[in-house]
Order: C-alpha cells, then structure tokens, then sequence
C-alpha cells in the first residue's frame, strides 16, 4: 500500500491586505512547485490536498482523516490563512512526521510556530530544484527516526505523561466484561475449576487454584489476559 502525503495550504482566492492571491495561482502553485517537489523525491506517494477531496473552507470528515493518518505532512505557512494553522494544529496533536515550508516573501510567521524550522523556497524552477533537495533530507530524516518528535505540542505531553483519550468500541468492551465475569465464575467454582484442569500441567493447575482464593487478584489478572488478546472464550 502507497504511503501518502497531504498538503495543507491555501486554496480560494485570498486577501491579507493589499495582498491578493487567486484561487488559480495557489493551484499552480500546488502542482508545479509543492507537488512536483514532494514527487521528485518519493516515488509512489499518494500526494493530496483538500480540494481535491472537499470544497475549498470546508473541513471534512475526509481531511481530518487525512491530517490523523497521513504518512506525512506538508504545510505551506506563507500567509496566515486559519484554515491552515487550525489544520496544522489538528495534525501536531496527532502525530509527528510533518514539514513547514514557506515561500520566501514578507510574511512573517506566526509567533506560535516561528521556533519550528521551515524550508523556506522560491516559487521558480531553481526554487522547485531547492525544494525538493530539502524535501528529500526531511524524508529521509522522518523514515530514519520514526518515533522522532517534531513539534512542541507532541514533546510537552511525552514530557508530562499526558494521557491521550481512547475510543474503546463499546461492543467489543461488553464482550470483554462478560468473559471476565463467566472466567471468575469458572474459577471461583470448585467443581468447574478441577474439570478444566483435569488435563493442565501441574503449575497451572496449582496458579488457578490459588486465584481462585483471591478473586480480587483473579480479576485483575483475567481482565489484563483479555484485555491482551491472551485469553478469549
């Protein structure tokens, strides 16, 4: 299966300012320049931004699936556009893997993100030649160190023990809690407990008969078992 890549960037027409950028430049922009570089340097990466799966300021079901899972990510910060930092900042809470990239005219970066490093390019053909060397060290970088940190978010909540929320599906939790309970069953009942260790091995035999003195430490253990795919009814 490809690995992919998305690329978060402006796509309407735009105005800071004086400033104004057509919807149609951004475009090529995109697939002269971003695109082509990316594609240089990693063959058979899926290469995608949010147009090409949503309509332009809408942010989907489709791109936030794209910005948790992607293999990386590549956000062009030249203007500040909401849209691309609110996206950015989805993608830093995710996962690592993701490179800031921005075109070298006057717009400053942001202060909340201007202590990451950036590849600064020029929007030319010699511009395209620099973006994808830098492109390729960062690549080779993310698939040399895959557990490497890139953003302060990521670092801040390893350093403190920050425990991610868990979607745990909820038939699938049933199912465990009703193995668990027909285990302790099992174990606190004489009768069934010597029928299931008429053929055990002396050890385990000996280990279920003393869980079955202590059924707080027999859940404990059961659940962990189940919990691991270790033991399943």
């Amino acid at each position: 299966m490809n690995k992919t890549c998305f690329v978060i960037m402006p796509i309407g027409n735009q105005k800071y300012g004086n400033v104004e950028i057509s919807a149609a430049d951004l475009r090529n922009k995109y697939n002269d320049l971003i695109k082509e570089a990316i594609c240089n340097v990693k063959e058979n990466l899926e290469v995608i931004r949010a147009d090409d799966i949503a309509s332009p300021g809408i942010i989907t079901t489709d791109i936030l699936i794209r910005l948790m899972y992607a293999d990386y990510v590549v956000a062009d910060v030249t203007y500040p556009n909401p849209n691309v930092f609110y996206e950015l900042g989805i993608r830093h809470a995710c996962r690592s893997k993701t490179i800031l990239i921005k075109e070298k005219i006057d717009f400053n970066i942001p202060f909340e993100i201007s202590n990451l490093r950036y590849i600064e390019y020029e929007n030319s053909v010699t511009g395209l030649k620099k973006l994808s060397f830098d492109l390729k060290n960062y690549f080779e970088y993310f698939d040399k160190n895959p557990n490497s940190l890139d953003n302060h978010f990521l670092e801040t909540a390893k350093a403190s023990e920050y425990k991610f929320l868990k979607f745990d599906n909820e038939e699938e939790q049933k199912r465990k809690n009703a193995e668990m309970k027909l285990f302790l069953k099992m174990v606190e009942n004489p009768k069934v407990l010597n029928s299931l260790l008429k053929d055990t091995d002396p050890k385990t035999a000996q280990l279920f008969k003393e869980l079955a003195k202590s059924p707080e430490t027999a859940e404990a253990l059961i659940e962990f078992l189940i919990n691991s795919g270790s033991i399943k009814l």
